[in-house]
């Protein structure tokens, strides 16, 4: 196996959950490595699914939903899988991007309904 911490591939849809949960393994270190966000929950799902099966054939599963694979990797491979389902990923900066938008969109609309 790899010399780096297990992994373990999931889906929220809050970070605060996330870091809670982290805390059920305090007698751990566990830390969250990365972050991405898809379209939708149904997207994320599905792109967990396809991970957990390339991982488990690459001989990678431990326990559970822990993998015995560097870190680094598991980030690319996941990239790479959601480019070839069609699946979207962004971070955060992105997800704030986004929001913002659609924020000023909807200012926008505000405003032009206002002035009618």
């Amino acid at each position: 196996g790899y010399q780096s911490w297990p992994v373990r591939v999931g889906v929220t849809t809050s970070p605060k959950a996330v870091a809670s949960s982290c805390r059920q393994w305090n007698h751990l270190k566990v830390r969250l490595m990365a972050l991405y966000w898809t379209q939708s929950t149904q997207l994320a799902r599905r792109l967990k699914t396809v991970m957990d099966k390339h991982l488990k054939s690459q001989g990678a599963h431990r326990h559970g939903g822990w993998y015995d694979r560097d870190p680094d990797m598991v980030e690319m491979e996941l990239r790479f899988l959601a480019e070839r389902e069609g699946i979207g990923l962004f971070d955060e900066i992105e997800r704030q991007n986004r929001i913002n938008g659609m924020a000023a969109r909807c200012a926008g609309m505000s405003s032009k309904r206002r002035l009618i």
